[in-house]
């Protein structure tokens, strides 16, 4: 549904599940510890008497190896892979064959036997007429326009995620505390912080594309104001949360140590939550404005700078986990600025931005009515795949490990699910907003044709590889196993994933971010969960059971996500768009029913509707001047008093202060007078120092 998935932390789901696990370095070449992945990194070891399985964190680096599977000059393996191949591949063309066959009968072809000639003209004018009656408005333009869209948007994500991933392998090198404490805080940061931007910033995805195809450009500016206002008023709680994190952590059975320097990681962290809001919602900005360059190299710069810093910081000059926080948080002011610079200096914003203005105050509660459901719509995904996480951990060590690979994979196989739900968000959003009903449609269709395609693709590759992609992860021959057949029951998702991705992408563009939330809700609580859980822990197939509910779940959420684009009342949506686009000005909704054609059919004054021009002040569309009727009518139908909305929002702020002041003396309190784990006498906290000790891997 047009979400990130954030990499799976693996300690903190081991520890509460098994106390008992003890932890050990391991090195790249000690032929005496159990095999690593390449590079080297902590393994979580069982104690004597179980099987002994490597679970490791940061590994994957340059410079070590793995076990050696087997290989193509095994004639039986060859033949395997063959066989594979080629059972996938008919599968594929049985299904192609099935729908062209119900296109076929569809399009009423006439196909005559009697003369030899016309069956082969009737075979060669298939394709045309295929195209013809799906895609008459064609298709090779549109596919040029979402592609332009698509690879861009799929690696700003795979970026956006990539900063996290740096900080704990780089983390992964130091004390085992301080590798749990980066983990689980990576992992509370993504949960309890990112994803809640994420989520909200599908408003920003409906308001951005919408105005921008529509008549008044200008307003883009205003919802840009509105959102960043929204976003900051959701930051303050998500602040008073991570702030007092540490409880939370104990109660759920944590170390008390881990939990400690967990709570202090992301303290540290807490100033990027900001920068990275303002980065999402100024890439949406630019994307919808079918600029998706800039916001994939500022990622792009952002990573870079994170990946250099936390070596120098941690490598170099010696410094503790603390740094990779500050590092990553200084990553995302980087990423920040290099927006805010591009934006500034490439003037960018002429077309679409009316200066600041008092009407961002206005009207708050449409962009929350739509963000709070794409908040559900990403809090809910995450959720259940941190309790996959949690079950796999609870099963054995075995299944974590499996689980913990097959995710790393699934992100990547995502993200390019989400590019595509980006790029047809901003393609629907500007065609709705534009009143052009039947290039939405086009959009989607294309859109569908080219997910397939790549989902074809990538089951393909998991099919066959999977042995191979689960030996790039670990060498230890039981986790590789494990993992490689865990991969085949992984294979069907691309499609699920990828047509769902689209259909939210389409109802993301038209302003329906609820009856996504809604969907989602029910498919992942009353499907996937009931299924999934009780497959995984009462019966013999362990996690494979859980991703088996998901994808009996995720298949649901796709095929009412496509009914209900195909029910779709385009003429109702194109006019909830215009009033939502329009706001609260009467001149700009007096402008949209006037108009019944797109954005460019309205750029001329009609002159019917305009018998004497009056000067507007504040420049909002692409005209500046209006009509004496207009302004009797904003008269009539003006915006409401500015001291009352003005007092609300006053009121707001002032209650979310407070808010936060209170967290941070609950934080104060806590940190003076609540001791986990340790004596506590008065205000005084004996806390309990660990040796720091290094492990040096080579590179």
């Amino acid at each position: 549904a047009g979400q990130q998935r954030q990499l799976p932390s693996y300690t903190d789901a081991v520890k509460p599940a098994y106390p008992s696990v003890q932890y050990a370095p391991v090195a790249t070449g000690d032929s005496s510890q159990p095999p690593a992945t390449a590079g080297g990194g902590y393994a979580h070891s069982r104690p004597e008497g179980h099987d002994a399985v490597a679970i490791i964190e940061g590994g994957g680096g340059v410079g070590g190896g793995f076990e050696a599977g087997p290989s193509f000059s095994d004639p039986a393996m060859r033949r395997g892979f063959i066989t594979r191949v080629y059972a996938v591949l008919m599968l594929q063309l049985l299904v192609i064959s099935i729908v062209v066959s119900v296109f076929t009968f569809r399009l009423k072809i006439p196909f005559r036997m009697t003369k030899k000639a016309t069956v082969q003209q009737n075979v060669k004018q298939l394709p045309r007429r295929f195209g013809e009656r799906f895609f008459p408005l064609g298709y090779w333009k549109e596919f040029r326009e979402i592609g332009k869209l698509h690879l861009p948007s799929f690696l700003t994500c795979f970026f956006q995620i990539f900063l996290q991933t740096i900080s704990v392998i780089m983390c992964g090198h130091l004390s085992k505390e301080q590798l749990d404490a980066a983990a689980l805080a990576c992992t509370l940061i993504s949960v309890a912080g990112l994803s809640i931007g994420l989520g909200l910033s599908t408003a920003c995805d409906t308001y951005f594309a919408q105005t921008y195809g529509s008549a008044y450009r200008k307003r883009v500016g205003l919802y840009l104001q509105r959102s960043l206002i929204v976003m900051y008023m959701f930051l303050i709680p998500v602040y008073c949360l991570n702030l007092n994190i540490k409880p939370l952590l104990l109660l759920l059975g944590q170390d008390p140590v881990v939990s400690d320097m967990t709570s202090q990681y992301i303290l540290i962290f807490m100033p990027g939550v900001f920068f990275d809001y303002t980065f999402l919602v100024l890439a949406r900005y630019l994307q919808t404005q079918n600029r998706v360059y800039p916001p994939l190299i500022c990622a792009f710069i952002g990573n870079v700078f994170n990946a250099v810093s936390q070596y120098i910081a941690i490598y170099v000059l010696g410094f503790q986990y603390e740094a990779s926080a500050a590092c990553q948080a200084a990553s995302l002011f980087v990423m920040c600025a290099c927006i805010i610079a591009y934006i500034r200096v490439s003037g960018v914003y002429e077309d679409t931005w009316d200066g600041w203005t008092i009407e961002a105050l206005y009207d708050i509660g449409g962009f929350v009515r739509l963000a709070v459901p794409g908040l559900l719509l990403v809090a809910m995904e995450e959720l259940c795949f941190q309790i996959g996480t949690f079950i796999a951990g609870g099963i054995s060590t075995l299944q974590l490990a499996a689980q913990g690979i097959v995710f790393q994979a699934s992100v990547l196989s995502y993200m390019v699910s989400l590019g595509m739900s980006i790029a047809v968000n901003i393609r629907v959003g500007q065609h709705i907003g534009a009143k052009q009903i039947e290039k939405a449609k086009h959009t989607y269709k294309v859109a569908v044709t080219m997910i397939l395609t790549m989902s074809t693709i990538i089951c393909l590759f998991f099919s066959t590889c999977h042995f191979y992609i689960a030996s790039l992860f670990t060498s230890d021959p039981v986790v590789r196993d494990a993992a490689s057949d865990l991969l085949t029951i992984y294979a069907p998702f691309p499609y699920v994933d990828g047509l769902s991705a689209t259909a939210s992408g389409v109802l993301k563009g038209s302003g329906r971010q609820f009856i996504g939330a809604v969907v989602n809700l029910i498919a992942y609580c009353a499907v996937a969960m009931p299924i999934g859980i009780p497959l995984s822990l009462l019966t013999s197939m362990e996690i494979r059971g859980f991703w088996i509910g998901l994808l009996i779940g995720l298949a649901g959420e796709t095929l009412v996500f496509w009914v209900i684009v195909l029910r779709t009342n385009w003429e109702k949506e194109v006019s909830d768009a215009q009033h939502r686009v329009a706001g609260s000005d009467s001149s700009a909704k007096l402008l949209a029913a006037a108009s019944p054609g797109g954005a460019n059919e309205i750029t001329p004054l009609l002159p019917e509707i305009r018998p004497k021009r009056i000067r507007h002040a504040s420049q909002i569309y692409d005209t500046p001047y209006e009509s004496e009727s207009e302004v009797s009518i904003e008269q009539q139908d003006s915006l409401p008093p500015l001291r009352p909305v003005l007092a609300r929002r006053c009121l707001t702020w002032l209650l979310l202060l407070l808010l936060l002041t209170v967290a941070v003396l609950f934080r104060i309190y806590q940190n003076r007078y609540i001791c986990a784990g340790t004596s506590c006498a008065g205000g005084n906290h004996t806390t309990v120092l660990l040796e720091q000790t290094h492990t040096t891997v080579p590179v």
